[in-house]
Parts: structure tokens; C-alpha cells; sequence
């Protein structure tokens, strides 16, 4: 189903042992809101040590990881699409705002 998370390991993993002398996990997600094996490990990781500094319930925190990284996400998306077509400073502040 996630066919591209393996194409993205595939093609970066060993560019980045070799150079950077680190590991690559690709981050992939769906259109509709689906998680590649990789990045759901990562939202049980990220969320986990957070519950625990935070003694918070870990769904609790789940759901806010998975909030944050949506409108990152979405942000990322914003700034790509309408970047070069935003006509002064102000209006582009806005629309980071409404997407934070």
C-alpha cells in the first residue's frame, strides 16, 4: 500500500549513511490522512516520550503529535503553493497565521 516509502528509503538511505553518516526514515502520508509504517512508529515514538515528561494520557498527546504535524504539514503545503504568487508581506503573514 505504501509502496513509496520504499522507494524513498531505496533511493536516499545509502546517500545519506555515506555522506551525512546518519539514518534516513522517510515521512510518508496519505491524502487521506493514512501513515506509512515508518512515520506511525514515529508518532508512537514522539508520542510516548512526551506522555512521559508530561504525565500526560498518551491518546491525549497522540492526538496533539498528530494536530502539530498536520498543520506543519498543511503550512509546508501553503508556503509552496502560493509562495510566489503572494503580492506583500502582510497577506503572506495572515495565511500562516490561519494555517498555525
Amino acid at each position: 500500500k505504501f509502496e513509496h516509502e520504499n522507494i524513498k528509503k531505496k533511493d536516499y538511505e545509502q546517500c545519506v549513511i555515506q555522506v551525512e553518516k546518519c539514518s534516513f526514515t522517510p515521512l510518508v502520508y496519505s491524502t487521506s490522512g493514512g501513515l506509512a509504517p515508518q512515520a506511525r512508529i514515529l508518532h508512537r515514538g514522539l508520542a510516548e516520550r512526551v506522555a512521559e515528561k508530561t504525565n500526560e494520557e498518551n491518546k491525549d498527546v497522540m492526538s496533539m503529535v498528530r494536530k502539530k504535524l498536520s498543520f506543519a504539514i498543511l503550512k509546508s503545503v501553503l508556503l509552496s503553493v502560493t509562495g510566489s504568487r503572494l503580492y506583500n508581506h502582510a497577506t503572506r503573514e495572515r495565511l500562516l497565521q490561519f494555517a498555525t
